[in-house]
This record gives C-alpha cells, structure tokens and sequence, in this order.
C-alpha cells in the first residue's frame, strides 16, 4: 500500500440519502460464523457485502429504543452492537440480549455511523467533533472539533481516519493522536461517508 499520507486521489460526485428510524430491531439470523460488521456498509469499499452465510428463520430477537431518531446505521464488533441516536448518545448494546452496556453522551445529534478499529470508536457529530471512544467502557480518547457537522461515517484507513463535514471541508486525522495530517477545502456539503479503493478516495458533496 502507499505512504497514506497525501497519497489519495479525491473524486467529487452528488449524493443525497436521508434515512430516519426510532427503533433499533434486531432480527435473529442462523449464521455459519459471526463476523464483525464493523463499519458503514461493512468495509472500506462501502460494498455491503458479506462472506458470512445469512440462514432463515428471520425472527425478531429484540428491541431498543432511543430517545430519538436513529439515522445513522449500527455496527456489530466483539460481540457488540454500537449505535448512534440523534437523541445526542452513542450506545453499546449486547448482541444477544439488546442491554445496554453503556452510553456516551456529547452536546449534540449523533447522525454518522460509527466505524469500530483497534478497540476504539470513530464517530462525528453535529456539535462539529469527531470522537474517538474507547469500545469497551465508553470513555473519551479524544475530539478533535472539524468546524462542520460531520453526518458521514469515518474512514479508517491504516493511521488516518478520513472524513467530510457539511461546512464542506475533508479532513485526513491521525488515528492514534487526533491531530489533522491534512485537509482539502472548496466543496459543498458533505454528507456522504468516503469510500476507499486502489489507492483513490471517493465521496459525494452538494454543490
């Protein structure tokens, strides 16, 4: 793979997807072997695709609630699902039962899906921060505040976490420190969470 660090090729395109649930439902699937899911549409390459074989019944095996919509898409990693509300919380929640393990609060919604590596947590938010949160206890490792809201879903890759805001800025951020390595200003809104593949990154913008 290539030095990550300015390597990337940007490709600008519209997108708009607006998704908006209140109850997370868990339906029960026989899977031949659990694999984590641990990242907007599964992997890097934002395919949606999974190895695992999905068996029926397809049966409702719980439920839970926020205490508002639920925009963005859970993950699964460890056991776990987590969750982010626009009720301002990111939930970890047991895959088998649906209890909630723990809860991190910020100022504002929660509406970009979070993406699981190395134990941790990456998720942005409308009061303008990415977070990283540690997976097991919910504690905060550190925010770094983007000056946009940040509706996508980071993109991890090797030590950079990559993501857009909606005040039209992409941001590449050191995994382990937070600090921003670089950015690329002069598009519109970015809602879309990049994708990655053959060394180019890919997101959408309005313009």
């Amino acid at each position: 793979m290539n030095n990550l660090h300015g390597q990337f090729k940007l490709r600008k395109f519209n997108l708009r997807n607006l998704l908006f649930l209140v109850t997370l439902l868990m339906i029960y699937i026989t899977p031949v072997q659990a694999v984590d899911w641990s990242t907007y549409r599964g992997g890097a390459t934002r395919n949606a695709v999974t190895l695992n074989a999905i068996l029926p019944p397809f049966d409702l095996a719980w439920r839970f609630s926020t205490g508002d919509n639920i925009s963005a898409s859970p993950i699964y990693a460890e056991g776990r699902i987590f969750l982010a509300s626009e009720d301002t919380k990111l939930y970890a929640i047991n895959a088998k039962t649906g209890e909630r393990i723990w809860s991190f609060k910020a100022s504002r919604a929660f509406r970009s899906t979070p993406a699981y590596v190395k134990g941790a947590l990456l998720v942005g938010c409308d009061d303008e921060n990415l977070y990283k949160i540690q997976a097991s206890d919910g504690s905060l490792i550190w925010k770094k505040n983007l000056g946009g809201k940040i509706s996508a879903s980071p993109l991890v890759r090797g030590n950079l976490v990559l993501v857009g805001t909606e005040a039209g800025e992409f941001f590449a951020i050191d995994l382990k420190t937070g600090k921003a390595v670089w950015t690329k200003r002069g598009f519109g809104s970015i809602r879309s969470s990049a994708a990655y593949y053959n060394d180019t990154v890919v997101f959408g913008s309005q313009t």
